[in-house]
Parts: C-alpha cells; structure tokens; sequence
C-alpha cells in the first residue's frame, strides 16, 4: 500500500487499509534537537568543528559560511519548528500510524557545551511535541547515545538514576505504562496488545566508550534473552528496538557477537527489529553465526534521520499485518531543506519503497538475501541503493565505497565484516 501525499487519496485508502487489515508504523530518528538555534546564526563557526556547534546566536562565523536557514542546515543540528512542522505534516497529510517508534538520539552535538539538564529538555520537548500532535497514538521510545551527557556515558544503578528517572517520568506519558526497567536501566518490555510485545533496549551498555559501565551489557543480554524465553512460553511475537544498530560505530563486538546469536535462537518470534544511529538509510542481514557465509537468520531496518546530516530531513513510514505483525513494506519520506528555507511550502515528498525501487517480492529475510546478491553484483541496482541510502541526496561511491557499504550490508561483527573488505 502506497502513502501518497495526498491527505484526499489517503482518506480514501483509509477504509482499504483497514478492511485489509494492513495498519502503519511511523519511525523517527536522530531529529538531534538545538534549542538554542538561530535563523540567520552562522553555519561555519569558530570551534564547530571541536563539539561546540553552529547556528547559535553567539557564534563566531569562519569563512565560508551561510546564514542558518529557517528550518535547519546540513552542518547543524535542527530547529524545533523544523519538528513541529514535520510532525504536523505527517499528522495533516498521511494515515494515522497506529504507533510510533522514535528510535533515539534527541540531543544535539553540542558535547562540550551540553548539561545534563539541557540533553533532558530535548527529551521533554520531543515528548510533549509527539503527544501534541499525535494524541492518543503510543510513542515506543529507546536511548540514544547523544541522550546522555556526557555523550555516549551511562553508568549503572543508583549512578544513573538523574537519567533514567527524567527518561522514565517523560516516556510514561508516551507509553501510557510505567515501567520499572526504565527507572532502573533505560531498556524495557510492554505487552502492545495479547500475543505481540516490543523489546526497547538501552545501547549505551553495549557502547565500547561508555567508560562508566564497561561490563552492563552482560546483564541487559540475559534480560533480553529472558524476555524472549517468556515471549515463546506465551506465544508472543516479537519487535527489538533499539539506537545503535549491531555494527555501528562505537558498539562492541561482544554485543555484535551475542546479539546475532541470541536473535538466531528467537528468530521465529522475533519478526523485525529497528535502528538508528548512522543518519543514513540502510539495512543489515542478521546470521546464525560469525563467520562468512554464515546462514542468514534476520533482516535489520535503519532509516535516514531526521537531521539534514549531509541529507535532506527524512522519516519512514511502516506498512505491517495486524495479524501476523509482519512488515509488509516500507515508505521514506524526505524534506527539499533548501527548497522550504526559501520559502517553498512546507511538505515532504516522496522517495520510495523497497518492494518497487528493488523488485522485491516480501519483506522477508530470504528476500533481502537476494537483493544484496543483487546489489553485489550489478552497479545499476547498486546505485539505486546508495542512491536511497543517501536519502537521494547526490553523493560519489567508488569501487571500494561499493564494497564497504555490501559488507556492511552481509556482516554486523567486525572482524567479519574485516575479511569482507579485504
């Protein structure tokens, strides 16, 4: 089912998709939210470069440099109105999701400057922004390593507990439970309706330079792994969110190791799992084990953020079965950011969806198998990736980029995806 953006055409596929029993999922990522940002502020500044950041009143500029437009820039983090907007075009302009899942990283990259208090207000702001424009719609949330301060730092319990208690009290208004988990950890589980249940884990403990818990990763493992032996006695099907996907940057290879394990052995309830992270669009094959050629065992979905990093703004919107919670397909959106800060309307377009731009037949795991096989080996249909993986932004892949971005693609655990490389 195609989300046109037409708010006439979706109120007639709304019938459609509920006589077919096909809801949607709205994913948001990485929006990275400054507060302080100031239209016309300079985009190349004094220090910019060293975590300070840009587009801030105060800012000395260095030349070259552009004045912040209204809605963001590529060298900064965003506005809130370029959130407020998005959330109200999504809201004005395509089905209502049945839920959202808002996969991290709402702070900014102002690591020197940022307190603790400020990283929890970015918090506060997205959450009372989702229950604004999305009333009544459950907001499924998890950590992102940009949500702590500082960046990439989270101790254990009590240590942790200034966080953790300002995540708690905020994603309680959005997940319309308490969790104790949250209060204790960051990561928890909630039953979403009888038989099917979301996993959101904490990936700050599974961070190789998180300094201060080195070693929690192992406990949040086992409760993972805890969680899934309860979801198969129950009959429960299951979805893992999560910030850091199994071989992005910072993670260990101790999570990337068990991870894969873990989901192989869960692989029948686990039924999709969703990242963020890199800011790009892309996905990765999950396997039984860490060696090449290892077999196949899931698939991995990582949206283009929000934030214009090297991008125009994007988001994604799930097609699923009510029923069986598969995925059936997906859709990305994405924003014109020098178009808007010009003062065209204000709308995303369009890019595309897998199961056209690839030829696919399903969203299954053996299905994307095939497409990177695919990919692998037919630069035309490679570059059609890259070319969405870029959020259609135009940018240069040599013959090495190529390589990387498959490998990346077939091998989450790094000394694999080492020997794929060459």
């Amino acid at each position: 089912m195609k989300l046109y953006n037409n708010k006439f055409i979706n109120l007639l596929l709304l019938p459609f998709t509920i006589a077919t029993n096909i809801g949607t999922v709205l994913q948001i990522t990485d929006h990275h939210l400054d507060l302080y940002y100031k239209e016309g502020a300079p985009t190349n500044c004094f220090l910019g470069s060293t975590g300070m950041g840009c587009c801030r009143k105060l800012n000395i500029p260095i030349k070259p440099y552009n004045k912040a437009g209204k809605y963001g820039d590529f060298n900064c983090d965003i506005p809130t109105v370029l959130l407020q907007d998005t959330f109200n075009w999504i809201g004005q302009n395509l089905v209502k999701p049945d839920f959202i899942l808002w996969t991290g990283d709402s702070a900014g990259h102002h690591i020197i400057t940022q307190t603790p208090s400020e990283n929890m207000k970015t918090i506060e702001v997205t959450t009372d922004l989702f229950i604004q424009y999305f009333p009544n719609i459950t907001v499924y949330p998890c950590l992102g390593n940009h949500d702590t301060y500082p960046v990439d730092q989270l101790p254990k319990k009590p240590l942790n507990k200034y966080i953790t208690n300002s995540i708690s009290k905020q994603w309680s208004k959005l997940l319309n439970t308490d969790t104790p988990n949250i209060v204790n950890y960051g990561y928890y589980t909630t039953l979403v309706k009888p038989g099917f249940r979301i996993i959101s884990l904490n990936s700050l403990y599974f961070l190789s330079n998180n300094y201060l818990c080195p070693n929690c990763g192992v406990e949040q493992l086992n409760w993972l792994e805890s969680t899934l032996h309860y979801a198969v006695l129950h009959k429960e099907k299951v979805w893992i969110i999560g910030h850091v996907l199994p071989n992005g940057g910072g993670i260990t290879k101790f999570f990337s190791y068990h991870f894969q394990q873990i989901f192989s052995r869960y692989n029948q309830i686990i039924l999709s799992n969703f990242w963020g992270h890199t800011h790009y669009d892309q996905y990765f094959l999950i396997r039984n084990n860490n060696t090449i050629n290892a077999t196949v065992t899931g698939v991995g979905y990582v949206p283009a953020a929000l934030i214009p990093d090297k991008h125009n703004p994007s988001f994604r919107i799930y097609d699923y079965d009510r029923t069986t919670m598969e995925i059936l397909n997906y859709h990305q959106y994405s924003l014109d950011l020098k178009s808007v800060n010009n003062g065209s309307k204000f709308k995303y377009n369009y890019q595309y969806n897998p199961i056209d731009s690839y030829n696919m037949s399903n969203m299954s795991y053996t299905e994307w198998e095939r497409i990177t096989q695919i990919f692998k080996t037919s630069r035309t249909m490679f570059d059609k990736y890259y070319y969405n993986y870029n959020s259609q932004y135009p940018n240069e892949c040599d013959s090495q980029c190529w390589k990387d971005k498959i490998c990346d693609i077939e091998y989450v655990y790094s000394d694999v995806n080492t020997l794929c490389v060459g």
